[in-house]
């Protein structure tokens, strides 16, 4: 739920790269603070519980990324950037999936 909510943030605050173009996630000046904060909540979630692991990095992260896809493949892939827009929002879901694998390996060795 917070994923969805801060995807429209970021959809809402990005800035127009053309007239007729949508506007992009990337260039919103949020984007870096979501993927902190849902690094924050998976961190959280994993700690809640630890079975469930990097899973929560993942569901986290899990509306930007199916935007992003239903956006490629909208267009075709007719974009020729769209391979670097992957690579950079793969980079920024290691956030919340390394918080919570690692709020869960410390959760488990504690229980």
């Amino acid at each position: 739920m917070a994923g969805a909510g801060l995807l429209l943030l970021c959809l809402a605050t990005g800035s127009d790269v053309a007239p007729d173009a949508a506007r992009e996630v990337f260039d919103s000046p949020f984007l870096i603070p979501s993927f902190l904060f849902l690094a924050g909540l998976a961190g959280l979630a994993g700690w809640q519980a630890p079975r469930m692991g990097l899973l929560y990095g993942v569901l986290a992260a899990a509306p930007f990324l199916v935007h992003f896809a239903a956006g490629v493949i909208r267009n075709r892939g007719d974009q020729g950037l769209w391979p670097i827009g992957l690579m950079y929002l793969i980079g920024l879901t290691v956030l919340p999936v390394a918080a919570a694998l690692a709020t869960s390996l410390i959760a488990r060795t504690r229980h």
